[in-house]
This record gives C-alpha cells, sequence and structure tokens, in this order.
C-alpha cells in the first residue's frame, strides 16, 4: 500500500537517515525527504508541503529542540506533526520536550514496528489530517 504523506526525515547520522528511509518506503511511503540538521529541515519545511517530520534530538547546526521551537513558533507550520527521534527516553527529558507538543517519540534504535505504530497514531488525530496538494 502507498501512502501519499511526506515525510521528512531530519538526522545529522546519514546511517540513521538510510534507515528510516528504508523503513518509511518498506511501509509503503513514497515520498521521503531527508535533511542532516534543524536549519535544513526548517528550509525544506518552508519550501514545501511535508505532511510529518521525524526530527532527531542531537545535532551539530540546529538541534532537534531548537528545530521543533521553530516549528511551533511559525505560524504556517505551528501544527505541523512531528515526532522526537532520540536515544534518551527518560521520563524527565520527555517532560522537558512535553511542551513543544512532539506528536511521539521513537526511541533508537527505531525498528519498522514502532515507526508504524508512532506513524498511525499521528494519522489517526483528525487534527493532523491535512490535504494532499
Amino acid at each position: 500500500m502507498a501512502y501519499a504523506q511526506r515525510i521528512l526525515v531530519v538526522d545529522d547520522q546519514d546511517s540513521m537517515r538510510q534507515l528510516l528511509c528504508s523503513a518509511l518506503r518498506a511501509l509503503g511511503y513514497t515520498e521521503v525527504i531527508t535533511a542532516a540538521n534543524g536549519s535544513e529541515a526548517l528550509k525544506i519545511l518552508r519550501g514545501r508541503m511535508i505532511d510529518a517530520v521525524l526530527l532527531d534530538v542531537e545535532m551539530p547546526v540546529m538541534g532537534g529542540l531548537e528545530c521543533l521551537r521553530a516549528i511551533r513558533d511559525d505560524p504556517k507550520l505551528v501544527d505541523m506533526p512531528v515526532a522526537m527521534v532520540t536515544a534518551r527516553a527518560d521520563e524527565r527529558f520527555v517532560g522537558a520536550i512535553r511542551p513543544l507538543e512532539p506528536r511521539g517519540y521513537l526511541v533508537k534504535p527505531v525498528t519498522a514496528a514502532t515507526l508504524k505504530s508512532c506513524l498511525d497514531r499521528i494519522w489517526a488525530n483528525p487534527e493532523t489530517a491535512r490535504p494532499a496538494v
């Protein structure tokens, strides 16, 4: 089954970007875009239609938390579904980023099953439904 949703994968590690892209394609996502840091991600988000973002937390240039803050501060992007990708799953960390309203958390190493579950939750929320353009 092919999905029309456009997914932006943001991670500074090429191997992680490739792993996530392969998993997304295996799940049927046909349009997967990548960025190596938050700054690149913001340029892409402001220049084309994206339906959801998988955003690594720790990256050089602009990290995931700073990028997510910029997304939430931008009136055109404020409702963008973002799932954080991180090696940190402790409650203190999750609590610290909860005010930025990520729609999900993926803990590394990410499996196809956890990725599918996270995206299914994003698409199940009617507030995240965006028209395909």
